[in-house]
């Protein structure tokens, strides 16, 4: 597949992290575990913990013979500058084993 048929797309994606959260994430909030309507803590669970609300990175890559990916990654700053670096890439004819051949 040429880089010509490839299709990107970058945006950034809230996410509620329930275990870990990665060193180079960036947090927005933080909510409940189990949370009343009112968004407050919901009192009759013990174990309600407060869980951080993550900014992440989300790359999709698309093609029309049928690619369709989509990666989400911890550090949300990297995604447009691969997306850029990616639509450049297009405008670039790179030579095959044949043209230099020839």
């Amino acid at each position: 597949m040429s880089y010509n048929g490839l299709k990107c797309g970058a945006e950034t994606v809230a996410f509620t992290e329930q275990e870990d959260v990665p060193s180079d994430g960036q947090v927005l909030r933080h909510t409940w575990r189990y949370v009343n309507k009112n968004g407050g803590p919901d009192r009759r669970f013990n174990n309600n913990n407060e869980l951080p609300v993550m900014r992440y990175g989300s790359l999709a890559l698309m093609s029309d013979r049928g690619l369709d990916e989509l990666f989400h990654v911890s550090n949300p700053d990297l995604v447009e500058p691969i997306r850029e670096a990616l639509d450049a890439l297009r405008g670039v004819r790179i030579e095959t084993r044949r043209d230099v051949a020839e």
